[in-house]
């Protein structure tokens, strides 16, 4: 999880899809680099004000595939 680790602290724009595949009290959200259905995903809690689109996303961890973060601002940077 070393590449995932070096993500932690980091603000990146994602693409949020919708609501989670297997936890309905989430976000799913891709960055730039992470493929549908070959690399992992970003989760954020469903509870914050999201669309589907573009949002701001500060990761606060990483697992071997997975960030998971908060958003900070829909539209991106």
């Amino acid at each position: 999880a070393s590449i995932q680790q070096s993500y932690v602290g980091t603000l990146q724009t994602a693409l949020v899809e919708g609501e989670h595949e297997e936890d309905p009290h989430m976000l799913q959200a891709r960055t730039p680099y992470q493929a549908p259905e070959v690399d992992g995903m970003v989760v954020v809690p469903k509870d914050q004000p999201a669309g589907p689109g573009l949002a701001t996303i500060r990761i606060t961890e990483a697992s071997t595939y997975d960030l998971y973060g908060e958003i900070c601002e829909e539209g991106g940077s």
